[in-house]
């Protein structure tokens, strides 16, 4: 649906947030929700990145768009060009009536620099920021 890519200061540091859907046939909405909630959030993130090279480092269950979601990270290496990248990739999934929407904060840094955890924490709140912008007002 819409990516926010951001080139910031030395060694190649990039961040790109993204909203996108991916359709599902056959499902209904109240399948979907029952699957989130039922499966286990690292096989959900398993099955999310089936057919993908990603190292996954952590699922957990939440909540997102008023509905159950499955927040992931994994870990990456990008060949672009003559560039690689070690990348860090925070997704939640969440169901809707036309399929999951996948939101993605994803900060690389250029391949081999040490610095993606450092990355990661700094922009984190980025991150969370944005999540957080989708999430249901919290209950009175």
């Amino acid at each position: 649906l819409r990516k926010w890519s951001f080139s910031l200061g030395a060694g190649g540091e990039h961040v790109m947030l993204g909203a996108s859907i991916f359709p599902t046939r056959g499902a209904t909405l109240d399948e979907l929700v029952e699957e989130m909630r039922t499966t286990p959030p690292m096989e959900m993130a398993k099955a999310l990145n089936e057919g993908t090279t990603v190292e996954l480092l952590e699922a957990k269950q939440g909540g997102l768009l008023m509905r159950p979601a499955v927040f992931s990270m994994s870990r990456m290496r990008l060949q672009h060009l003559q560039f690689e990248i070690d990348a860090l990739n925070y997704v939640a999934a969440v169901p809707s009536r036309v399929g999951l929407v996948m939101l993605t904060c994803f900060v690389g840094v250029s391949a081999g620099d040490e610095t993606l955890a450092v990355a990661m924490e700094r922009y984190r709140p980025l991150c969370d920021l944005f999540f957080g912008s989708l999430s249901e007002p919290a209950g009175e």
